[in-house]
């Protein structure tokens, strides 16, 4: 095979192998590596080409420029051939499975048997028509434990992705690419299906699958969807006329978020979301009154809990706040199991940590949400370094609290923020917001969003990028401004890839209290729709 090499800047362009046409993709990767920490080796849908772009935070790649990556490790190897999900989100998919509409577990499946490779199909197709998500295999999917009954003896051979993949497009009828990781669990290997998002066309069965005595598992024509039964969980069914508005919508969101960023290139965000609502003075007004009592709420719970060491530092120290009120407000609701789990069924699962996470299946019983004065909330402290606050009223009313991890990440607290898991944090905190609003019934095209944003023990530090590896980031100037707060209003109706400029109101009231600084746009785009497109 030869392999071509392009690594590209904005002022020049180098070409490897320069003398060499048929060197080891081991041996070119490390090339390219001593050139740059942040390359990675772009792999081209035409299996002779490989193409090495030199990557800046703003860089990022389409399907239809490439069909996988080669990340580049620190040590100069090279990772995972062929996957764009990080490593790191199929380990914590792993670690702390929950299962929702984007992600579903399913018990030790074998793909070689007209039953398990149904499943298989069942479950890629219906995550597909979600607009992407994960299939965990290998875990009970009520105790999320691991499976020991059915487990294959060649984990990684059962689930190779030419099978998975082959499977797949056997019957999908407008064929889409899948990822297959894998991951290590209390000794035992499983793996994970990744369907990606980008969904333009409902995508249905195009041919039978038949299974013994003549029964057909999967029929021509079927279209499979993942959907939230009258309890609130998460399932795959075939769909019903019910849920082909969303199917839909999803299909003519991923349209429609081209044309969205054409416009915010040429009109700018600031003037795009002009266009859309204005803050509306009695909303706002509710919004950060919630911020102020969801903060007395915290207070209370963390001195009942009579925490010490590293659990009472977190407590003490800088915050991230947010309030949401989904305006109209209902009254007279009950904060109902089925309100719950439907909360836990439709967060998008955006991050290993999500934001308004459903603690009901930890281990430890006092990080789990209780009912209390008609709403449901959750004090968690967890490992040391995650500290979050939780109320879910299902009136429309809720309030998440939670350290910043800047303080815990080895570096001396109050000194950073890092200005990127700012905007990730803000943006999947809208786009859970927006499930929420969609899960919970409301009339989306006359319901508008509130969030208000604080966060608190700010004064002394400088922007400083280090979450994400490979991204280099820093200012100079020190902010001095103890607590800055933010609001935006988004309609219920805006697509999760199309939130980026409500994230950029949000975000550039705090940066600007660095010295004045502001992060352009298209750095706050990009970072938004690699989250919404599950590319971190």
């Amino acid at each position: 095979m030869v392999l071509l090499a392009v690594a590209e800047t904005d002022r020049h362009r180098e070409v490897w192998p320069q003398n060499n046409p048929f060197l080891r993709l081991k041996e070119f990767a490390g090339h390219v590596f001593e050139r740059s920490a942040d390359t990675r080796i772009v792999v081209c849908a035409d299996p002779l080409k490989i193409v090495a772009h030199w990557l800046s935070p703003l860089t990022h790649f389409s399907a239809a420029e490439s069909c996988g990556t080669v990340e580049i490790n620190p040590e100069g190897t090279i990772g995972t051939f062929g996957m764009r999900t990080p490593q790191s989100r199929i380990d914590e998919l792993v670690a702390r499975p929950s299962e929702g509409l984007p992600v579903e577990v399913k018990s030790w499946i074998d793909p070689t048997t007209p039953e398990g490779a149904a499943k298989i199909v069942r479950g890629c197709l219906a995550m597909r028509n979600q607009n992407g998500g994960f299939l965990i295999i290998g875990l009970n999917n009520q105790s999320l434990a691991v499976e020991a009954t059915g487990k294959p003896a060649n984990v990684r051979d059962t689930f190779h992705i030419d099978k998975i993949q082959e499977l797949v497009s056997r019957h999908a009828s407008d064929a889409f690419e899948v990822e297959v990781g894998f991951s290590e669990r209390n000794g035992t290997e499983i793996p994970v299906i990744v369907i990606p998002p980008g969904l333009e066309y409902p995508v249905a069965s195009k041919k039978d699958l038949t299974g013994a005595g003549g029964k057909k598992l999967i029929k021509h024509g079927d279209l499979y969807c993942r959907t939230l039964n009258a309890n609130g969980r998460a399932s795959t069914a075939i769909a019903q006329p019910a849920d082909w508005r969303d199917i839909c919508d999803r299909c003519f969101e991923n349209r429609e978020a081209d044309i969205g960023a054409f416009l915010r290139r040429h009109l700018g965000s600031e003037n795009l979301l002009s266009l859309g609502l204005k803050p509306h003075a009695t909303l706002q007004g509710r919004a950060i009154s919630l911020l102020d009592e969801g903060l007395k709420e915290f207070e209370r719970a963390a001195a009942e809990r009579k925490l010490t060491g590293t659990a009472l530092d977190m407590v003490n120290s800088a915050k991230f706040e947010v309030a949401l009120i989904v305006d109209p407000e209902k009254s007279g609701e009950l904060p109902t199991l089925t309100f719950r789990q439907t909360l836990g069924s439709s967060n998008p699962n955006l991050m290993g940590w999500p934001i308004w996470l459903d603690s009901a299946g930890f281990v430890d019983e006092t990080a789990r949400p209780v009912v209390r004065q008609n709403q449901w909330e959750a004090l968690i402290i967890s490992g040391g370094d995650h500290l979050d606050f939780e109320v879910f009223n299902p009136n429309g009313r809720f309030y998440l609290l939670r350290n910043l991890h800047d303080d815990f990440s080895g570096r001396a607290p109050g000194t950073v923020l890092d200005p990127i898991l700012v905007i990730l944090r803000v943006s999947e905190t809208i786009a859970v917001g927006l499930s929420f609003a969609r899960a919970l019934g409301w009339n989306l095209k006359d319901t508008t969003l509130g969030f208000a944003f604080r966060w608190t023990k700010l004064a002394g530090r400088r922007l400083e990028a280090w979450a994400i590896p490979g991204i280099s980031f820093s200012t100079r100037e020190k902010t001095g401004s103890e607590n800055v707060s933010s609001y935006v209003e988004v309609p219920a109706d805006m697509p999760l890839n199309s939130i980026a400029p409500a994230v950029e109101a949000v975000v550039r009231n705090l940066f600007v209290q660095f010295g004045g600084y502001q992060l352009p746009a298209a750095v706050i785009e990009t970072w938004t729709r690699k989250l919404i497109e599950r590319r971190l």
